[in-house]
């Protein structure tokens, strides 16, 4: 989602006339901030693609004219260039974005490096984990390469070598901003702490998937008539919406809560049996069974409610702190009793004694008011 956000703002900026500041560059700047707000990684890779396109793409450059060495006269005529107006646009959403999260939403270490040192390994961890998730367990890699050698074989036509360099140039960008997310994400400590999960891969493999699709299109329309592009563009519209009801099965409600149940419901039953106030345990644990056992209460008509003692539990500490501590109940997923510890000191949890045992949890009851450090 941002990245659609953020190529529609690239792409509204593009379209402006030079030297104006019409609806298309205030949308684009919206896009922006929209785009940020969702996720502010986003950055990482936009801000490349804009710098690439400025060296790569003729159209994205300012306006040409006399060499002056003053910074002032560089910064107007490129300020009137394509690439200078989106740079400054991103600019100014991107500190606004950035004052925003620090001061009014929740800070967070994404953007603070770790030591240089182990930069090496966090690349090749990110790489590796990607390419095991993303690659060896899918056809994505093929139909990369089939993508792209469509495109290729499109050179055989004059037309097609001659419009070589027009549709390199824009896959190139999108790969130089892949592979800057990569190289940010690399240095954060956000990614070591989270052990290099691959899902912060996933922004720069779309840019990826998105650089051999450009490039083939492109290739492919100047070879095609114009007239043959646009009747093309129609069944491949059309094709984006009928895919999906035939790869995956039609949309259903049924399904999706299947879904739910498998990947969230694990341990909704015995919480919900054992009395359970709390859970607490590993982040990537604790949230999802807290929302299935929360979502089937709500579905048996019980106003009870499960709180997770967690990573980021602090924004409902006022709220789950307020149950009466004889009414404590506090499972935790059986195998991850070590973590307790951790979250008693870090949340000033009571002390917790061990009650029963069942098949996917263990229960405790608070014994004090408070921890002592």
């Amino acid at each position: 989602m941002p990245l659609a956000f953020g190529f529609a703002a690239l792409g509204l900026l593009a379209a402006e006339p030079p030297g104006r500041l019409g609806w298309r560059t205030w949308t684009g700047a919206c896009l922006f901030l929209i785009a940020m707000w969702v996720n502010i990684g986003i950055a990482l890779s936009l801000g490349p693609i804009i710098l690439a396109g400025r060296w790569l793409i003729p159209e994205m450059k300012g306006r040409g004219g006399p060499r002056s060495k003053s910074l002032k006269s560089w910064l107007v005529r490129e300020a009137q260039g394509n690439a200078g107006r989106a740079a400054i646009v991103f600019g100014i959403t991107f500190v606004t974005a950035m004052t925003f999260s620090q001061h009014v939403g929740r800070r967070t270490q994404w953007n603070r490096s770790s030591d240089v040192i182990k930069w090496v390994n966090s690349w090749a961890t990110l790489l590796e984990n990607s390419w095991r998730s993303s690659f060896v367990q899918s056809h994505l890699l093929a139909a990369i390469l089939v993508t792209v050698a469509v495109g290729l074989l499109t050179l055989v036509f004059p037309r097609g070598r001659e419009a070589l360099r027009r549709s390199v140039s824009p896959a190139i960008c999108l790969l130089i901003g892949a592979v800057a997310h990569w190289f940010l994400m690399g240095m954060s400590k956000w990614v070591t702490v989270n052990n290099y999960d691959d899902r912060y891969m996933y922004l720069p493999l779309m840019l990826i998937i998105c650089a051999a699709v450009a490039f083939t299109i492109s290739q492919v329309a100047a070879v095609l008539r114009e007239r043959s592009v646009v009747w093309l563009t129609v069944p491949a519209l059309i094709g984006v919406w009928l895919v999906p009801l035939f790869l995956p099965g039609t949309p259903s409600v049924k399904g999706v809560r299947a879904d739910l149940d498998a990947l969230c419901g694990r341990y909704t039953d015995e919480l919900i049996e054992a009395g359970c106030t709390h859970f607490t345990g590993d982040y990537w644990t604790v949230w999802p069974a807290v929302f299935h056992a929360n979502m089937t209460l709500y579905e048996r008509g019980s106003t009870r409610r499960i709180w997770g003692l967690s990573f980021r539990c602090k924004d409902t500490k006022k709220l789950w702190s307020s149950i009466p501590l004889d009414e404590w109940r506090v499972g935790v997923a059986v195998g991850e009793e070590e973590i307790i510890p951790r979250w008693t000191e870090k949340y000033d949890l009571p002390a917790l004694e061990e009650e029963q045992l069942l098949d996917t949890i263990r229960t405790y009851r608070a014994v004090q008011s408070t921890h002592s450090p």
